[in-house]
């Protein structure tokens, strides 16, 4: 596997992600919330399409495998 490390924000990520599932998840009963404290990180180096697809996963089993409210 092959990684692309460069520098960027993680709360980009998460907010982009969280965005793509929001209406999925309002269609399930369910709310998506970001905490504040993901806008404090740090700027990192990380591959973000391996990010992107690591936080997909989770929120996907999390909006697929949660009951309502």
């Amino acid at each position: 596997m092959e990684y692309v490390f460069k520098s960027g924000f993680l709360r980009e990520v998460v907010e982009n992600c969280a965005a793509a599932y929001r209406l999925r998840a309002l269609e399930r009963g369910l709310r998506l919330i970001i905490k504040d404290s993901v806008k404090h990180l740090p700027r990192l180096e990380f591959d973000r399409g391996k990010m992107e697809q690591a936080f997909t996963n989770l929120i996907d089993n999390a909006v697929k495998y949660s009951h309502s409210n």
